[in-house]
This record gives C-alpha cells, structure tokens and sequence, in this order.
C-alpha cells in the first residue's frame, strides 16, 4: 500500500493562529483516528485551513469570496509582526521508512513557497 500518514503539524502565523516565535505544534498518531477537541474560537478551523493550504495551495472558501471582500488577506494573522505564514507537515509513509518534512510558506503577497 502506498501513502503517508499525518505525523506532526506545525504552525505560525496563519489564519487565526499567531502564536509568534512558538509555532502550535500538534504531534498526532500515524496510524490512529486523531481528533482535535477545543472551545469555539481558539483555532480548530485554521488547523484544518492550514492543512489545506499546505496540501493544495488554496483555501476554496476564502477563493470563493467576492473579490470586494479580498479572501486572499484572510490567509495569514493580522497580528503576526513577520508577514509570513508557515505550515509544516510531517508525513511518514506507509510502508515504512523515513519521515519527511514538508514546509509551505505565504506571505503577505500571497507568494507561496514550498
């Protein structure tokens, strides 16, 4: 079987997450059903959003936006003094062998980088 497991997230300064100089880091089990439990408002949607933007390049409900509204200034922290948003995934395959690290960057043009 092919594929890769979600090892570990890692991220700062996108959406509503700032956490500046402190990335969240959330170390999940490989092979297991992860879930993330937390109040309304303190950042579940912008996991999910970064893991999203991570693997795609987009997030389709901030696209999909009238362009009155600019979704594109949505995908990093206002609050966040470097101008750049980073989402790190590391991914372990399936059938074994080393972990990988992928790092994707925005900023404040929305210049992404992997």
């Amino acid at each position: 079987m092919s594929g890769w497991y979600l090892r570990k997230v890692s991220i700062e300064g996108f959406r509503g997450i700032n956490n500046e100089g402190a990335p969240l880091v959330l170390n999940l089990k490989p092979d297991c059903v992860n879930s993330i439990s937390a109040p309304n408002g303190v950042g579940k949607t912008s996991i999910f959003d970064a893991i999203v933007y991570a693997i795609t390049g987009k997030i389709p409900k901030l696209e999909d936006l009238p362009a009155a509204e600019r979704g594109s200034s949505y995908y990093l922290n206002c609050f966040h003094s470097g101008g750049m948003g980073t989402v790190a995934l590391t991914l372990l395959p399936v059938a074994g062998g080393s972990e990988v690290t992928v790092i994707v960057q925005r900023d404040a043009a929305g210049a992404r980088t992997v």
